[in-house]
């Protein structure tokens, strides 16, 4: 075609489309047209004008559609560099604007709250999976229950899976900060019994009639505590869990609606091993942005790609390359780039360091592990056996030594004396119980030790005995120093310089020997793997961590066996050291007496609260009250009405009694039974016994009809006072400041009081 007809026909049919950036034309040959003319053009024949013009006026239209894009693809760009700016912001925040649901007397730390809105506004983004890699100590568990709160139940259950030394402590947990009234059991090999959230180990989770059940429904949120457990993708356990990634197309794990991946150490210096963390939280449709805008999105979800390696997670990230043998993907490349695309999406994580002005300079926590094992069973079970047995001998001898007031001082000095060799003999049983038990839940405290060495440069462990420590020691070989009453000064001191030095991570030692006037502070972490029964004892060995030098919090570790006597002590102790704890920051020189004050007046509150509901569970027999010596005197004031009338009311609350407390908040307690009951069924009192019964009516005087009730008060107040007038004749007697205490002068009473102070102490 020549270009004079070009000029003439088709160059002046040809109209732009700009919306579709297309050249239309109703000239059947005008393609043929033009590319001829391009032809003639790129070979430098000239056109004529008219064509000319038209290709000068494309070239411009070309180069404007593609200045535009590419100012339009910048602004997209800088658009989602700011985004993902901002959610890497988030995914460090220390506190937002927001409250999660949070049962009455519990509240989040400001850091727990940011922590639990950045997972539920991921998952409010399309985002299936998050990873809360809070350093330990920082309360993921916290974290959890408060996303589980946000979870209608409707929605479905809820699935926990974790070590097994961890099942426990995450249930009780849950069930601390539950807000909907959620069930919570935990899943072994024997028993999986029905409930909204479900706790079950990584050790079984692939066991035939469990991985059943677990992939039989949709979970509303599969969460996942050390989630660093699940790098291995070869492990039968992060197959069942997050799915097989040996395949193309891998198999997707646990059916869930939602994904919370919890580990201290997410990232560790071989990132190969956080891709299968990392697959399970990618969404289908987001991108994953670099800092400097480029999508990386492919890096995310293929491991490996060997026609372009920078587009796989081995390539980008684990300096992968293809080897004579195979894939080489130990190292690690780019983390900068991947910190950033993991915080821009799915990944909270906040240090110590980030949240050190909201966290108390140490956090005690109580681990409470299962027993399990066979071993661990055994031990407890002679343990609770070995205390039923010394609780059943102490109440019997603190019986009779209480009866035998009535008898007389040489009975009753001989039933003193009786209590102290059987006590002693029951306290001995138990400490060789307690021993037991130490040893049996020796693996769960090595496997504690592991997983804070999974996250911090040391850890320190205390025991008791000597056993123990080599047990734990044993574990950690070539990794450990121990000091111990055997060790010489020179070689603690030599112990403590290497470990803070570096050249070993386990410092271990029994609460007596390490647990004084040594520096330990390379640590922020310390196990207790036995406890003492003294509080000073306990926060002077976690001195040794939290002194001059320590830049961190400490967090205290206390391993105990569910059920054990360790279990109860631990709580009372934490509770203990954390009111004087809260004194002592006062600069209180009377720290101590007004911490046990303030745990007296707690223990009242309680037993007010109760007051009407049920018979409280003294620990003191009611008859303690009732001084051998004074016994003459106030049975001196008993008529035998009154005795009659004392028998009656024993013979009132024994008949309820089955010598332990009544369900229905009747009878005697447990350190009463035996009294009450043996006065209550004599055929009568003596007036001495019925002087130890009236203390047991007047405790008990609410289980009276009120006519018997206020026949016991009557009496109550007449032997009291005649047990005072008793007390004060005996008191002259004895007391050779007793005619100074009758001085009408203040100055005189006051220093015969001071004199009288100076000669007790003597005395004692």
């Amino acid at each position: 075609m020549d270009i004079a007809r070009f000029d003439k026909g088709f160059s002046k049919s040809l109209k732009w489309d700009p919306a579709s950036k297309v050249w239309w034309t109703k000239e059947p040959n005008a393609l043929s047209a033009v590319i001829q003319a391009a032809q003639e053009r790129s070979k430098g024949i000239a056109l004529s004008p008219v064509a000319d013009q038209m290709f000068r006026e494309v070239g411009a239209r070309a180069a404007e559609d593609a200045e535009k894009a590419a100012k339009e693809k910048a602004e997209a760009t800088r658009i989602a560099v700011e985004r993902a700016q901002a959610v890497v912001e988030a995914s460090r925040q220390a506190d937002v604007d927001y409250e999660p649901p949070a049962p009455l007397g519990q509240s989040y730390l400001p850091f727990q709250k940011a922590g639990v809105k950045f997972a539920l506004d991921r998952y409010a983004e399309g985002w299936p999976g998050v990873i809360l890699g809070d350093a330990m100590g920082l309360g993921k568990s916290v974290q959890l229950a408060g996303i589980i709160n946000e979870i209608d139940p409707s929605e479905g259950r809820i699935l926990v899976t974790c070590p097994a030394f961890l099942k426990l402590n995450l249930k009780r947990e849950i069930e601390k900060w539950d807000t909907r009234g959620r069930s919570v059991a935990i899943w072994d090999t024997k028993q999986q019994p029905d409930a909204d959230v479900i706790v079950v180990n990584y050790d079984i989770v692939h066991k035939k009639g469990i991985v059943e059940k677990l992939r039989g429904e949709e979970w509303a949120l599969l969460a996942c505590d050390e989630a660093h457990y699940l790098k291995n993708v070869k492990a039968k356990r992060t197959q069942v869990v997050l799915g097989d990634f040996a395949y193309r197309d891998p198999k997707v794990g646990l059916p869930s609606k939602r994904r919370l991946l919890m580990s201290g150490t997410p990232l560790t210096n071989r990132p190969k091993e956080l891709f299968p963390l990392v697959k399970t939280c990618m969404s289908k449709t987001a991108a994953v942005k670099a800092p400097d805008g480029q999508d990386i999105t492919k890096a995310f979800t293929a491991f490996w790609n060997p026609s372009r390696p920078q587009d796989s997670f081995a390539g980008r990230f684990c300096g992968g390359q293809q080897g004579r043998f195979g894939l080489e993907c130990d190292g690690s490349s780019n983390l900068d780039e991947l910190q950033f695309g993991l915080r821009s999406s799915f990944m909270v994580r906040r240090l110590k360091e980030d949240v050190l002005k909201e966290l108390p300079p140490k956090v005690r926590q109580i681990v409470e592990v299962s027993a399990d094992d066979p071993e661990a069973k055994a031990a407890l079970k002679n343990e609770v056996k070995a205390r039923e047995n010394a609780e059943k001998t102490i109440a019997d001898l603190k019986a009779k030594a209480e009866l035998a007031k009535a008898e007389g001082r040489d009975a009753y000095k001989k039933a003193v004396e009786a209590m102290k060799v059987g006590v002693a003999a029951s306290i001995g049983e138990m400490a060789k119980a307690r021993h037991e038990v130490a040893l049996a839940k020796v693996p769960a405290v090595i496997e504690q030790i592991n997983s804070v060495l999974e996250e911090e440069a040391a850890v320190v462990v205390f025991g008791h005995h000597r056993d123990v420590i080599a047990k734990i020691s044993e574990a950690f070989a070539g990794d450990v120093g121990v000091i111990t009453g055997d060790t010489p000064m020179q070689d603690r001191q030599d112990l403590v310089d290497a470990f803070q030095a570096g050249k070993f991570r386990v410092m271990v030692g029994n609460i007596q020997a390490m647990g004084v006037g040594l520096t330990l502070t390379r640590a922020s972490t310390v196990v207790f793997a036995e406890l003492d029964w003294v509080p000073a004892s306990m926060s002077q060995a976690e001195d040794r961590c939290h002194r001059i030098g320590q830049e961190s919090n400490v967090l205290v570790l206390h391993v105990v066996l569910d059920g054990s006597m360790d279990a109860g002590m631990a709580k009372k102790l934490v509770a203990k050291q954390d009111v004087i704890d809260r004194v002592l920051d006062r600069e209180d020189p009377e720290a101590e007496e007004k911490a046990e004050a303030a745990l007296s007046r707690q223990e009242t509150e309680v037993a007010e609260v109760s007051k009407g509901f049920e018979v409280p569970d003294y620990k003191v027999a009611a008859t303690a009250e009732v001084i051998e010596r004074e016994l003459p005197g106030k049975s001196k004031a008993l008529t035998p009405s009154d005795i009659d009338d004392i028998h009656a009311a024993l013979l009132e609350i024994a008949g309820t009694c089955d010598g332990a407390r009544a369900e229905d908040g009747r009878g005697f307690s447990k350190v009463d039974s035996a009294i009450g009951r043996t006065l209550a069924l004599s055929d009568g009192l003596t007036p001495k016994q019925a002087v130890l019964g009236l203390s047991l009516a007047h405790r008990y005087r609410r289980q009276l009809p009120d006519d018997l009730k206020a026949r016991i008060a009557a009496v109550r107040k007449s032997v009291d006072e005649a047990g005072k007038d008793e007390a004060g004749e005996e008191g002259r007697k004895r007391d050779p400041f007793a005619k100074a205490k009758e001085m009408k002068t203040s100055k005189e009473l006051e220093r015969g009081k001071v004199t009288e102070r100076k000669v007790k102490d003597v005395a004692w």
